[in-house]
């Protein structure tokens, strides 16, 4: 990936080279300006962790954590000009979605399980939980945005907004599932003219269909059970956190309390460690708990990571960092509802607000998947290009 990353960005390079002295001055987006802050925080946490890293395998590796978004929306909007080259790939996005759901269930009904090849044990893996969410905004949007006339055509997009509502459940996914219903309000604020009580009965019909076809006859009696337990006892955070009934939100709130005792220690609150750099279990120790962190990492102690975006930069980058990087994130998300609220035609505004949704699902939790790294990258690049052609005409 790095290499293929480091290829295109030499050739895109050369090409906005030779076009820039055609033009007499290189091609600056008004959207550019934004990643400025970001790119002196980055420079700035490198150098701080050179001084503080655990392992040059841990500071290479975030050194990425927002390379990769910054790699991604150069080459994207240098590369897509054209506002229809988005529409292609948002259309080209839920088919492949679609069908690779379409696949898991079918090898999962056929006894394959819900193992991956690194045992994760959720319906779905990794960053195809959001993935599910994403197209489940989308075909919300494309339901109010197009205002369909045909009967047929509502009832078959209101089926796969059940559909997939069903898998976004069926994931288990708390941090999406919160993201993705802070959007869905969103959507709903955006397009409130077209919100009507038919609209939303006929939604939760298909929503509680789905859900009991799903759980009653493709769901095996353990996972009937595991999704019980987890809607019934695991979503009690304060117990989380109290009694550890959950480890995975517990895990999460006591990294944060240890990150912040890591840096009061070092005098580093406000600017942080540094790329690389390892927080202890200095306040209080951990349960064990493999799924989120290594056997040596709870043995020693000693962690590189906090498994939620926001406390793993604040050991990175402080709390001024930390304003820096949801500042600039908080930029492009009400940039992108501006540009929605502008587009001429329906078809544009339904494709800003697929990739406002495809940044907002994932926006506080990208860090672990690369894939997710590159949507974020690809949709600021979708609006930079859509900001810079906003006298656009249907």
């Amino acid at each position: 990936m790095d290499v293929s990353i480091a290829v295109f960005l030499v050739a895109l390079l050369i090409r906005e080279l030779f076009e820039s002295r055609e033009r007499g001055h290189w091609k600056i987006l008004p959207l550019d300006v934004y990643f400025v802050p970001l790119l002196l925080l980055y420079v700035f946490a490198a150098i701080n962790g050179l001084f503080n890293y655990l392992k040059p395998g841990n500071y290479t590796w975030e050194l990425k954590d927002l390379g990769y978004i910054v790699a991604f929306y150069f080459l994207a909007s240098r590369v897509f000009r054209k506002p229809g080259d988005y529409t292609k790939i948002v259309v080209m996005f839920l088919v492949i979605i679609f069908a690779k759901s379409i696949f898991f269930i079918i090898r999962y009904s056929m006894g394959g399980g819900l193992f991956s090849g690194y045992e994760y044990r959720r319906l779905f893996m990794g960053s195809d939980i959001p993935f599910m969410a994403m197209a489940l905004l989308i075909w919300v949007g494309a339901y109010f945005v197009f205002k369909f006339e045909s009967r047929r055509l509502r009832f078959i997009i209101l089926a796969i907004v059940g559909y997939f509502t069903v898998l976004v459940i069926a994931s288990l996914g708390r941090a999406t599932i919160v993201l993705s219903a802070v959007t869905l309000v969103v959507i709903f604020a955006l397009f409130r003219k077209e919100v009507g009580m038919k609209t939303v009965f006929t939604a939760l019909a298909f929503l509680t269909l789905g859900v009991f076809v799903f759980y009653n006859f493709i769901l095996s009696a353990g996972n009937r059970e595991l999704i019980s337990y987890v809607l019934q006892s695991a979503f009690n955070w304060f117990d989380a956190v109290v009694l550890y009934s959950d480890m995975s939100i517990g895990q999460r709130v006591l990294a944060a309390i240890n990150i912040w005792e890591t840096l009061s220690r070092e005098g580093a609150l406000l600017w942080g460690l540094g790329w690389g750099a390892p927080w202890y279990e200095l306040a209080i120790k951990h349960p064990l708990d493999m799924s989120s962190f290594g056997l040596m990492e709870q043995y020693t102690g000693v962690h590189t990571s906090a498994h939620f975006d926001p406390v793993h930069f604040l050991l990175k980058v402080g709390i001024l960092g930390l304003v820096v990087i949801y500042g600039t994130f908080l930029r492009f998300w009400r940039k992108g509802i501006l540009l929605i609220k502008q587009q001429k035609s329906r078809i544009d505004t339904w494709t800003v607000l697929a990739f406002f949704v495809m940044f907002s699902v994932v926006m506080f939790n990208f860090m672990y998947y690369t894939r997710l790294k590159f949507l974020i990258g690809l949709s600021f690049a979708a609006f930079a290009v859509y900001d810079s052609l906003k006298e656009r005409h249907a």
